[in-house]
């Protein structure tokens, strides 16, 4: 793997998201199992770096997502779902991060980022099909779906969103490297 600004940018934003993670566990008496990431945002000494955190990863989300090379690419709905959805997700992750956890809008926008996300992994892996990259287009295509899945089971059998929120939230990373790979 070559080191490219960009590179470091994602793992900065990813060493970032685990030491906030580490950090907000670190000062919450609750158990894991019954917490999700949006309880550090009512607990006053970790609300500021929970809510700086959550924005500053829907920006780099954003990023790599709107900085994508479309060129090619006949399929225009294939571009404006990405680049719409894209942009749907990362408002929706801002107001999760500044919504109160209490408000049913919090769960909505919550709701709305879990769910576009995969979908915009599969999105970039039909891309990359279309392009004839088809080993990326693969990985892509079982991100996304192992990302919803395996997020949806986590939260079934384990009851609880900080796990399943972790896990899906470490999808998200492996899927900005990737589409930041797109040669």
């Amino acid at each position: 793997m070559t080191l490219t600004k960009n590179n470091l940018l994602i793992f900065g934003a990813y060493l970032w998201f685990i030491g906030m993670v580490v950090f907000c566990l670190s000062n919450n008496t609750a158990k894991v199992s019954e917490i999700a990431l949006s309880n550090f945002a009512l607990d006053v000494k970790t609300k500021y770096i929970f809510s700086s955190c959550i924005i500053g990863l829907a920006f780099v989300i954003l990023y790599f997502q709107e900085r994508f090379d479309f060129k090619g690419i006949t399929r225009q709905w294939l571009v404006y779902a990405i680049r719409y959805g894209s942009v749907v997700s990362s408002i929706a992750l801002v107001l999760v991060a500044l919504i109160d956890l209490t408000s049913p809008l919090h769960n909505y926008f919550a709701a709305v980022y879990f769910i576009i996300m995969p979908i915009l992994s599969v999105l970039f892996g039909i891309i990359y099909k279309i392009r004839g990259n088809n080993t990326l287009a693969n990985y892509l295509i079982v991100i996304g779906a192992s990302n919803f899945v395996i997020s949806i089971i986590l939260f079934r059998f384990v009851h609880s969103l900080l796990i399943a929120e972790c896990v899906h939230t470490q999808f998200i990373f492996v899927y900005v490297f990737l589409i930041n790979k797109q040669k």
